[in-house]
């Protein structure tokens, strides 16, 4: 999508009818994919463009106004009226007044608590009018929809001026006093400079066959029949352009319906309002207003393009659902692409290149040592390093200190794992210095004064003559261990005779 905020009027009464020459906004979706962007799921060749063009510039006011006050003169009937256009009332071919758009004088500076912004909007469709359809004058006549918002600032306070061509606020108002002290402070107010700001918008559709590339826009005087023949679709891509027909059209999902469904809900500078007070507003808040428009529209799109296939969301609209007609219509219920958390898409092949390029390297980081021991002793080079390299390992100078001590008959000396014949001990640790402890063939035991002092117990077989408690005792002496810890030796008493 682009955005151009430096855009012309697109308005053929330009001067006329436009409040700035340039500075105007345009946004552009570009040529929205079928299958890529909005979700339809086709081969190349069944599958169609959308594309959306939205123009929007302020308009001027003077020369589009009349103002007016009743006969009682209560204030209430102090109107200022909208002369954009006439709407016409049930259906007649001539509006019966040129007025767009009626707004009380007066509640531009009422301070109370219901203040708040009121949006009206006016739209002109051509060949699809509706009951209240809006006819403009020839400065804002185009083949196009236009539509035409009326952004009124009702009873609101703002405490600098506002630049905005739309929310434009420099009239000065009575101060405003802060609560919560018993000697409030007193800030400076500004009223709207205009009852209503208005700001008129052009919507261009344009809808493509890739494999012909042919393009139409959808002009007024075009009726949607003739538009959807001159683009020689197939079968599926006929099906794909009506649902986005129905969808965009059908289903309220113009940047139009969205403003004119929404009213002051559609406006983002409603969230700044408190107690009837404005901070302050951007000097294009208009745009951010637009923008935010559209980015609505857009996702309104995608959800009535998804409703199309799996049916409205409110089960009381179900009724008014039209089951698929034909086969390709059909086939098209199960083709709508969406993003659910309870799914996931991923590519199989790239999943299959990762495990089979990982379980290669995988296999190899087991096997490039024999491997590569094989292409040496093949090639009868490298025996030096091949040996360094074995002998560095943990194992190998385990073995090498072992055997440097006299300790084990070794084998595998130089393979990945060296091992002992069987029943062979090997050394223990000599820890008569702590700070240096080295290898002995001593036996394992407890470190004193440099003695080892080892306790042994002496159990009775199971055949062994049974004896009375208070007959018999088995006294187990320790001897005297030696400061070298190899002489030990036991005394057993002598069991009584029976």
């Amino acid at each position: 999508m682009s955005i151009s905020k430096n855009s012309t009027c697109p308005f053929p009464g330009l001067e006329k009818i436009y409040l700035r020459g340039t500075g105007n906004l345009r946004i552009d979706t570009g040529l929205l994919d079928s299958h890529d962007d909005l979700g339809i799921n086709a081969r190349p060749t069944d599958r169609v463009r959308y594309q959306n063009l939205v123009e929007c510039a302020p308009l001027i006011t003077d020369g589009y106004t009349r103002r007016f006050t009743s006969a009682n003169n209560t204030g209430q009937d102090n109107v200022v009226e909208y002369l954009y256009g006439g709407i016409i009332q049930d259906y007649d071919t001539i509006p019966s007044t040129n007025v767009s758009y009626r707004y009380p004088l007066d509640a531009t500076e009422l301070s109370d608590q219901n203040a708040d912004f009121v949006v009206n909007t006016v739209l002109y469709e051509g060949l699809r009018p509706r009951s209240d359809a809006f006819y403009p004058v020839p400065e804002l006549a185009m083949d196009y929809d236009t539509f035409i918002v009326f952004i009124s600032a009702n009873k609101i306070n703002f405490l600098t001026t506002v630049d905005d061509d739309i929310f434009a606020a420099h009239r000065f108002a009575p101060p405003i006093a802060l609560p919560g002290s018993d000697n409030p402070k007193m800030l400076e107010a500004f009223y709207s400079d205009q009852p209503a700001g208005v700001l008129g918008c052009v919507v261009r559709d344009r809808f493509c066959n890739p494999n012909k590339d042919l393009c139409e826009e959808n002009t007024n005087e075009l009726e949607f029949d003739t538009l959807v023949s001159r683009l020689k679709l197939n079968e599926r891509q006929n099906t794909t352009l009506w649902t986005i027909i129905a969808s965009a059209y059908g289903l309220a999902s113009a940047v139009s319906d969205t403003v004119e469904n929404r009213a002051m809900a559609s406006l983002l500078a409603r969230n700044s309002l408190r107690r009837g007070l404005i901070e302050s507003l951007a000097e294009d808040q208009w745009k951010v207003e637009v923008i935010y428009w559209q980015s609505i529209a857009m996702a309104k799109l995608q959800r009535a393009l998804l409703e199309q296939f799996t049916g409205p969301a409110d089960e009381a609209m179900s009724k008014f659902v039209q089951a698929p007609a034909t086969q390709e219509q059909k086939e098209a219920c199960g083709t709508q692409k969406i993003i659910s958390n309870a799914h996931a898409n991923f590519n199989m092949l790239g999943l299959a290149i990762t495990l089979i390029i990982g379980s290669i390297i995988i296999l190899l980081s087991f096997s490039i040592e024999t491997i590569v021991k094989i292409i040496q002793r093949w090639r009868k080079k490298g025996l030096y390093q091949r040996l360094e390299w074995v002998s560095n390992d943990i194992l190998q100078l385990q073995r090498m200190a072992f055997e440097e001590a006299g300790f084990g008959t070794w084998v595998s000396a130089a393979g990945q794992i060296p091992i002992t014949a069987p029943e062979e001990k090997l050394a223990t640790l000599d820890i008569s210095d702590p700070e240096h402890p080295s290898l002995s063939r001593e036996e394992p035991g407890e470190k004193s004064n440099g003695t080892f002092h080892e306790e042994k117990v002496l159990f009775l077989a199971p055949d062994h003559p049974k004896t009375s408690s208070n007959d018999s005792q088995h006294n187990l002496m320790s001897s005297e261990n030696s400061r070298d810890g190899a002489a030990s030796s036991w005394d057993l008493a002598s069991e009584p005779t029976p």
